[in-house]
């Protein structure tokens, strides 16, 4: 079938015509995105998001549009909301410290992937109470103020304070050796 027929089946919500032309274009948009994550999982979970928007929206598509095209730009949207919600990521930030730091390799081992890096931090706040655990996370990832998280918990704003005081000191000491001093200080603001 070519494109023209799959893009009217489509429209009639034809999954046969959906799942050809996702066979069609899953190779291509699978390299487009790859080069620009450097991530498969993030590569895969764009493309994913990508076909989901086109069946959402297949009722809309023009039949003189190229599905190629289309399925590029929507890709294309995906790849800089990705890009726009890493780069304002805490953890993110806290990674290309990491990396400023260490710009150069003494000890000959490779510097840390990113990948890796949030591997650690996550592990180490999944160790950690679960009061802690939750509110580090509204606070450092989520980027909330102690009053939200408060009203948020239903705690006071105080013992808000104490808990992520006390989970930032764990966290250091979990990680000490690990990450260099600067992102402790990170991890303290």
């Amino acid at each position: 079938m070519n494109e023209e027929e799959l893009t009217k089946q489509l429209k009639e919500g034809s999954r046969k015509a959906f799942d050809q032309l996702y066979h069609l274009y899953f190779e291509q948009l699978y390299a487009y995105c790859l080069k620009y994550t450097k991530r498969a999982d993030a590569a895969e979970e764009i493309i994913q998001e990508t076909f989901i928007q086109l069946w959402l929206n297949r009722e809309k598509i023009r039949e003189s549009d190229k599905l190629k095209h289309l399925l590029f730009v929507i890709a294309r949207h995906r790849l800089i909301n990705e890009f726009r919600r890493t780069a304002n990521s805490v953890s993110y930030e806290d990674y290309l410290n990491y990396r400023n730091v260490l710009t150069y390799d003494r000890s000959g081992d490779k510097m840390m992937e990113y990948d890796e890096f949030l591997q650690m931090v996550r592990a180490a706040i999944d160790s950690l109470p679960e009061s802690q655990r939750c509110i580090i996370r509204l606070s450092r990832i989520e980027g909330m103020k102690n009053g939200e998280i408060a009203e948020k918990l239903g705690r006071s704003e105080q013992t808000v304070k104490n808990q992520l005081s006390l989970g930032l000191k764990a966290l250091r000491e979990k990680l000490e050796g690990k990450i260099p001093l600067l992102l402790f200080t990170l991890l303290s603001c």
